[in-house]
């Protein structure tokens, strides 16, 4: 039976479902065999690899820095005729796109099965080098010194005064962070 709506909720459509035990399928694992377990719908993924030994790579927890990125084995996914798969990245690399795979983060892919499926399938392949084989650290960006050695637009004509040659269109070259300007 449906609980009824809060005063500061709303309620659309029919209740949902309730949770489920899912069979989890970790193909291409670090361990070097496929790991099958059990899990309850909307559990993350992220949490269901930890509990059977799988090591995700993991940074930000949310999905934005790409760490944790898998493949979900759907057959109905059309990757490339999908409008909305990026193909590449902003360093123009290639991020794998893979015909009937989904590209996922385990941080923020809750459990579920995908209609026609009986489980749900994650491939890891993307934890290790294509070629050696080796364990490939996703956060490798991000290391060095980006952090000293990235410099806003904003930031590179600071100190110039009004004589500096024109770099080209920027919001900061009077020296003013665009979230600072007066629009």
């Amino acid at each position: 039976r449906a609980s009824a709506a809060t005063p500061d909720e709303i309620r659309l459509g029919p209740p949902p479902p309730p949770p489920s035990k899912v069979t989890v399928k970790f193909v291409n694992t670090p361990l070097g065999k496929d790991v099958v377990t059990s899990a309850m719908t909307g559990e993350i993924l992220l949490h269901v690899a930890d509990k059977v030994g799988i090591t995700i790579p993991r940074g930000c927890k949310s999905g934005v820095c790409g760490a944790c990125t898998t493949d979900l084995v759907d057959p109905n996914w059309d990757a490339f005729s999908a409008a909305a798969v990026q193909t590449e990245r902003t360093d123009q690399t290639d991020v794998g796109v893979v015909e009937g795979m989904q590209i996922v983060r385990a941080c923020s892919t809750k459990v579920t099965l995908l209609p026609g499926q009986d489980e749900m399938v994650i491939d890891l392949r993307r934890m290790s080098d294509p070629e050696s084989g080796a364990p490939q650290d996703p956060m490798a960006r991000f290391s060095g010194d980006w952090e000293n050695e990235f410099v806003p637009d904003y930031k590179k004509n600071l100190g110039k005064g009004e004589d500096a040659e024109d770099e080209g269109p920027s919001f900061g070259s009077a020296g003013v962070a665009p979230w600072d300007m007066v629009w």
